[in-house]
């Protein structure tokens, strides 16, 4: 939910009865994440407070968003470019080299920052290793990117 400030305040709410989220809540989560990227300079959601509620297994959080426009909306108005494309390539490979995990990676979930930088939100999915993701894998995604065809009229 946007406030009128801008902030955003978002709940988590545990969607099953045994579940890890009693010992550690996604939100507490969301937040850890934050930090750890921020750990990392990659750009990503500015937390303000972490809620608990009384009497309740919801947990919330509320943050400074990310400024800048997804990926997806710069697709949808027609300024997702090659450069941008292989600019995205080189951030993904990035996150793997950083052992950063992201399970819900898409377009949407990505932000060009208006310093031009790629940055991550909706990060409650995301994990932090303290080794890179997978033997080879940011190589080939680098690989792949930088070898993509023009796209468009």
């Amino acid at each position: 939910m946007q406030l009128e400030n801008g902030n955003i305040f978002k709940i988590f709410r545990r969607r099953h009865t045994i579940s890890l989220s009693q010992i550690y809540s996604y939100a507490r989560l969301f937040c850890r994440n934050a930090d750890r990227l921020k750990a990392l300079a990659i750009p990503t959601v500015d937390i303000i407070q972490l809620f608990h509620f009384e009497d309740s297994s919801d947990t919330g959080v509320l943050y400074k968003p990310l400024p800048g426009r997804t990926l997806r909306q710069l697709g949808m108005s027609g300024q997702l470019d090659l450069a941008l494309l292989q600019a995205f390539g080189a951030f993904v490979a990035r996150l793997h080299q950083e052992g950063v995990y992201f399970r819900s990676l898409h377009f949407g979930n990505v932000i060009l920052t208006p310093e031009g930088h790629l940055g991550l939100i909706d990060i409650a999915t995301s994990s932090c290793a303290a080794r890179p993701c997978g033997s080879g894998t940011a190589d080939a995604i680098s690989v792949i990117c930088n070898a993509m065809p023009v796209i468009g009229p």
